[in-house]
């Protein structure tokens, strides 16, 4: 799987420990559900994304710094940075508003 895309479907509970396990991910988009907790470090193994859009959920902490290792110019991280400590993220999801009906 190259790109798991659940924006906008009300999913809520922890975003899964195993999600690390989808190696060829490319993007991962789960922006506007219900999730809630923290940002699995196990993301941070999946070193093809491109793509990681978290905002407008229910998240709290920090991002890993495994996932910060995986930042450059080519990356996209977006979280919502009142909720979410994200020192490398490429937005904010409060900057985001196109997402919200």
């Amino acid at each position: 799987m190259r790109q798991l895309d659940l924006n906008s479907n009300f999913l809520t509970g922890t975003i899964p420990e195993a999600i690390g396990n989808l190696a060829s991910l490319r993007f991962l988009q789960l922006y506007d559900n219900r999730f809630e907790g923290t940002i699995p470090a196990t993301i941070g193994e999946l070193n093809n994304l491109r793509t990681i859009s978290l905002h407008h959920n229910n998240l709290t902490g920090a991002v890993p710094e495994e996932i910060c290792l995986l930042v450059d110019s080519n990356f996209t991280l977006s979280v919502d940075c009142l909720e979410v400590n994200c020192g490398c993220c490429s937005s904010c999801g409060e900057d985001l508003k196109y997402f919200i009906d």
